[in-house]
């Protein structure tokens, strides 16, 4: 399913591509399309990405990593031993990180990758410029304005694209 949905979203950014190509529309216009196309071809590379580190993960769980959490296991009040605050008694508690866990993030994707040695530290930074490019969608982070979507930015992701669908074939 993953080729198929992935097949669509080219398909409409390459449609999207063209008609920025329109003559007689504002560099304002044809910055919206490009806009539009980076966020569409940096889904295809998070899910690629997605992809790869499952090719070089375990089945059935996909482990990338692991975490810790402190697990509150007794409260002992203040006034037990005269302290300021509650004192309380955690247990360190270690978890598995999946790429199929709910939350897992682009850039987790991405670290796994570098950590483990499976992309180099240029393919790295540029999975990470894809990231930081597709999280411009968040208008509430913006702090300029959302101009500047170029076709060498549209072109940059696209050879990514190709990058990771090279890889896939390995």
């Amino acid at each position: 399913m993953f080729r198929k949905n992935a097949q669509r979203r080219l398909i409409a950014a390459g449609f999207l591509v063209e008609r920025a190509k329109t003559l007689g529309i504002t560099n304002a216009e044809k910055s919206s399309y490009y806009r539009s196309a980076s966020i569409l071809l940096a889904t295809v590379v998070e899910g690629m990405t997605y992809e790869l580190v499952k090719k070089h993960t375990s089945t059935p769980d996909h482990i990338i990593a692991t975490r810790s959490e402190n697990k509150v296991r007794h409260k002992i009040p203040s006034t037990t031993f005269g302290t300021p605050n509650d004192l309380v008694i955690c247990e360190c508690v270690k978890s598995h990180i999946s790429i199929k866990d709910r939350g897992i993030t682009f850039e987790q994707l991405n670290i796994f990758l570098k950590k483990e040695r499976i992309i180099t530290e240029v393919e790295y930074k540029a999975l990470d410029w894809v990231r930081v490019e597709r999280n411009k969608i968040h208008l509430q982070g913006m702090e300029t304005s959302d101009t500047g979507y170029t076709k060498a930015k549209i072109e940059r992701i696209s050879g990514i694209v190709r990058w990771l669908d090279r890889r896939s074939g390995q």
